[in-house]
């Protein structure tokens, strides 16, 4: 016997005899049980246990302490999204950008630069930075050649 609450009890006859023709097995007997119990059949050994619904505690969270490094780290962040609330435009998603890359976000991709150019750029940029080294060691061995020969001169004399 198989013990079925009483609303599940009417669907459940039909469907019960339908599957027992279908397995040509010997009919089942059904019996209502008490609506507050709640029923388990256990599929391997075949008993039935009654018993009454056990009901979940809910636990009550406990306040975590947060110490003074986290609180000046939220009080940032709010200041931060304040700063930004106040700014305009491409400033403001800038800035968005920027505090989302600080909370691990990926950085926006470069914009796309065909290869050829690329390495003419490159190169332009290493001649300026060549240059400008030349004219700062130009003018560094200029000024010590005086210091150099100043100090001779008062020397000789």
């Amino acid at each position: 016997m198989i013990p079925v609450s009483p609303k599940k009890a009417q669907n459940s006859l039909l469907w019960l005899a339908l599957a027992c023709e279908k397995q040509r097995a010997p009919p089942v007997d059904l019996v209502e049980a008490p609506i507050s119990a709640a029923t388990t059949v256990h599929r391997s050994t075949g008993d039935i246990s009654f018993g009454v619904k056990k009901q979940r505690r809910r636990r009550k969270r406990k306040l975590t302490g947060c110490s003074n490094v986290d609180l000046l780290e939220k009080t940032g962040l709010q200041v931060r999204h304040f700063a930004i609330s106040s700014m305009t435009g491409e400033e403001r998603e800038k800035q968005k950008a920027r505090l989302a890359i600080q909370f691990g976000a990926k950085s926006a991709k470069q914009p796309y630069v065909n290869y050829k150019e690329l390495k003419v750029q490159r190169q332009l940029q290493e001649a300026k930075r060549l240059e400008a080294l030349k004219q700062i060691a130009n003018l560094r061995i200029k000024g010590n050649k005086k210091k150099k020969k100043q100090k001779r001169k008062t020397k000789h004399r």
